[in-house]
């Protein structure tokens, strides 16, 4: 089931306590119209954008298509960087990698 949801672009929590098993949560943040536009405009003008996640390989796939990042012209491999290791850099690592946490950066 986690597996189906992620490929459909949600969430997916557990929810436990005590280390029993209470049930899962599906969580749908649906991909903003804008998103598209922009990543249409960035194909048009030679830019390849690419998405870089933490998120679960499935749901980066589908989030990925819901935009537009990913078609027909435009591959799933080396357009979306999903499944953020532990040390916070992407496996595999892309040839150019800038790794960085939340609390890393700044806003001005």
């Amino acid at each position: 089931m986690a597996h189906r949801w992620a490929g459909e672009g949600s969430r997916l929590l557990a929810v436990a306590r005590d280390g029993a098993l209470l049930g899962l949560v599906e969580l749908d943040d649906a991909v903003r119209p804008e998103a598209a536009a922009a990543i249409a405009a960035c194909h048009r003008a030679g830019i390849r954008p690419v998405l870089v996640t933490g998120d679960h390989a499935g749901t980066a796939e589908a989030v990925a298509r819901a935009a537009g990042l990913v078609d027909d012209q435009h591959p799933l491999e080396g357009n979306v960087l999903a499944r953020v290791e532990p040390d916070g850099c992407l496996s595999p690592r892309p040839p150019t990698c800038c790794c960085s946490s939340p609390g890393s950066t700044s806003r001005g």
